[in-house]
């Protein structure tokens, strides 16, 4: 968004000939890091237009975890998220905990209502990990791990 100032009589910016136009090289699949937003091509018969660029910065994507137990026996089972990690290239690692040999069902949403399958498999280990190649390509994404039936 461009700030204005130095307007005078009531002006606005809605009185420039020509808005002006704001770029960047960042994309929605940019990696962490600042981006500079270059700031032109405004025009007005009334005014001398200068321009401060600006900096845009993308920081890490929001994630959040949620657990689900399950009690199909005596016992309850758990399958815990237990950490998530947003690598370099903005895939997600995500290191499910629980009782080796049992079945998870890991799912993913971009909205808290939609959900997807990521994967469907048992646990070889307390810890397992996933990395979810897909989040390269979200602004935000929503995890959830259920026991299997």
């Amino acid at each position: 968004t461009a700030n204005y100032k130095g307007f005078v009589n009531g002006d606005t910016s809605a009185n420039l000939a020509m808005p002006p136009s704001l770029t960047t090289t960042a994309t929605s699949s940019s990696p962490r890091g600042k981006y500079p937003i270059d700031a032109g091509a405004a025009a007005s018969p009334n005014y001398a237009i200068a321009y401060v660029d600006g900096v845009l910065t993308v920081t890490k994507m929001q994630l959040v975890s949620v657990a689900v137990t399950s009690a199909t026996n005596s016992i309850p089972v758990v399958v815990e998220i237990e950490n998530l990690t947003v690598l370099p290239d903005r895939q997600v690692q995500l290191t499910l905990t629980g009782q080796p040999g049992q079945a998870y069902v890991l799912e993913m949403s971009p909205d808290l209502i939609n959900w997807q399958v990521l994967q469907t498999n048992t646990l070889a280990d307390a810890n397992t990990v996933f990395v979810d190649q897909t989040a390269t390509q979200a602004d935000r994404r929503f995890y959830r791990v259920s026991t299997g039936q």
